[in-house]
């Protein structure tokens, strides 16, 4: 056991440093020895010899930058490591805003990299979840699977009744896997950061943070058929043309582990053909529905966050289906207000009022240099100066803004991000049908309309309402507890007793001091005293010194003395 909670101080479970030995074993053998080395993770575990390389070479790395290469090393681990670490490749591929692209074109390539599991496991997870046969519920299951994602597994199935479904299964024992990963990559983010100052930059262990709370949202289904609901009935108001459909979910056969929901008959975006007679209907119809989106974004805070080709679909008459409601953001009104004042200084090149909005809504471990600051801003976005609403690529723009705030360390929080990244990947998916999507000037059209909502008579009255009713309220307790606080008062002779809680150790050591430079001056002027008393005669033996000066001198031994036993108590 003294080796367990040695090797990795996070665990006294011997799997774990089973399963951190195969990790660091893993990144080594892909060439990662150096970082490995550096943070000393092979000196954890003790008698633990790093295996060698077996990564070929990677060709002129004069020609090939340094992102391509960890980046190209790190897949190759994940793909060995498993579900757990080939969904943190694919958490990466979405962070632009922190890695350069060649590191995140590696970590794409993990986005279908999921390996199946046997029918066998899938049928006695979903029997497991339902509580009873799967035979009692569902006609048939399709073997083959039409998704295999690193959380779970995606089927068609027909329900009794000849409904045609897909069932979307957690892979059994994935959980616990994430969670034992989860753990030891805390502690490796946590050696790397200590070990080399370019890691520590990059905010590693905000990141892994972040990466824990996706995964264990994603791993509870009830939550995202709760998503689904939730965004069907906001489009329902919002979406007047009926363009967008949500699938509907069964709720009555959805589990933490297991999603029951109505397939969708249609093309998805990414696998349409560009010359298709189809491409202009969808061009008109996804023009309207990015609208929908920001509509929805900027008035009612609540969005489908992780809109890519592959969960958009083209259905029949021309609709656009929605799946895949595992990540959904949501913004305050506060928070809706901050954004409103973000996009509006991009608009106008306000990069002062720019740097302080961001400053409000991030997070940093100590106040930036703000002159700098701005002019780093300024330096980032001068290229966009002069452009039109129409020729600014918002994907490039954010992604500038977010990148050099993290220079200076400076990080939006999790909902902020997904909003920029929510931006980013429409744009991406306009660009994948040969779509301009001119995503800044739709935003720019819809600002003054949801700032006039946001601050509109109405709103305004709502707000007055709630703050005066937190007056009320104050004015009620605030005259109480005076009455409680004057009687408790009367009771010590209005006398106040101050209680002081952590600082006894501190007052008890410099009063302890101020005694014993009192007794070391008394006993400093009996010193002198003794000196003074002595007769100026010259004396040969120690017993010719007058009484008088062994008196004060002693005296003088008894105070040090006394001085020094308070000093010790």
């Amino acid at each position: 056991m003294n080796i367990i909670k040695k090797s990795l101080e996070i665990t006294q479970n011997i799997k774990n440093v089973t399963r951190f030995k195969e990790i660091v074993g893993v990144f080594a053998q892909n060439g990662l020895n150096e970082f490995i080395v550096r943070s000393g993770l092979h000196k954890v575990v003790p008698n633990f010899v790093l295996p060698k390389s077996r990564m070929e070479d990677d060709g002129d790395q004069s020609q090939t930058s340094w992102a391509h290469i960890i980046g190209r090393r790190l897949k190759k681990s994940f793909e060995e490591l498993g579900p757990s670490f080939i969904k943190i490749g694919q958490l990466l591929s979405t962070r632009e805003d922190l890695f350069p692209s060649e590191f995140i074109d590696q970590m794409k390539l993990l986005r279908d990299r999921a390996k199946g599991i046997p029918f066998e496991k899938a049928l006695e997870a979903i029997d497991q979840s339902l509580g009873l046969p799967h035979g009692e519920v569902f006609d048939s299951i399709d073997p083959t699977p039409i998704g295999t994602a690193s959380i779970g597994l995606v089927y068609r199935a027909n329900l009794k009744g000849q409904e045609d479904v897909v069932i979307k299964v957690r892979r059994p024992g994935i959980g616990k896997i994430i969670s034992m990963d989860l753990a030891i990559i805390k502690f490796i983010a946590h050696r790397l950061e200590k070990a080399a100052p370019e890691i520590k930059y990059l905010g590693l262990s905000r990141l892994v943070k972040e990466f824990g709370n996706n995964l264990q949202n994603e791993l509870d289904f009830k939550l995202e058929a709760l998503n689904a609901k939730r965004i069907k009935q906001n489009l329902s108001l919002i979406d007047k043309d009926n363009i967008f459909y949500i699938p509907q979910t069964y709720e009555e056969l959805t589990r933490k582990d297991l999603l029951v929901m109505e397939e969708l008959k249609g093309t998805p975006f990414n696998q349409l053909r560009k010359d298709s007679d189809q491409m202009n209907e969808i061009h008109e119809k996804l023009t309207i529905g990015v609208q929908i989106f920001i509509k929805t974004l900027l008035s009612d805070g609540l969005f489908h966050a992780d809109l890519h080709g592959g969960n958009f679909f083209l259905l029949e008459k021309g609709r656009i289906g929605l799946i895949d409601f595992g990540l959904v953001g949501h913004l305050s009104k506060k928070s809706r207000s901050s954004l409103i004042s973000i996009l509006y200084s991009l608009t106008t090149h306000n990069y002062e009022n720019l740097v302080f909005e961001f400053l409000d809504i991030s997070d940093y471990d100590q106040s930036p240099d703000i002159d700098e600051l701005i002019r780093d801003i300024k330096d980032t976005l001068c290229g966009f100066v002069g452009l039109t609403a129409q020729q600014i690529n918002l994907p490039l723009l954010l992604n500038k803004s977010v990148f050099t705030l993290s220079k200076h360390r400076i990080y939006l929080p999790r909902e902020w991000y997904i909003i920029f990244r929510a931006l980013i990947t429409l744009d991406g998916v306009g660009k994948s049908i040969d779509l301009d999507i001119d995503i800044f000037s739709i935003i720019e059209k819809n600002l003054g309309a949801v700032t006039k909502e946001i601050f509109s008579k109405e709103a305004i009255v709502e707000e007055g309402i709630f703050t005066s009713r937190d007056l009320l309220n104050s004015m009620r307790i605030v005259p109480r507890h005076l009455r409680w606080f004057t009687k408790e008062l009367s009771k010590n002779n209005y006398a106040l007793k101050v209680i002081h809680k952590g600082h006894e150790r501190p007052f008890d050591r410099l009063r302890r001091s101020i005694i014993f430079f009192g007794y070391a001056l008394i006993a400093a002027i009996l010193v002198l005293s003794g000196v003074l008393t002595i007769d100026h005669a010259p004396f040969g033996y120690w017993y010719e010194v007058s009484k008088a000066s062994w008196f004060f001198w002693g005296l003088a031994f008894a105070f040090f003395l006394m001085g020094v036993k308070i000093t010790k108590r």
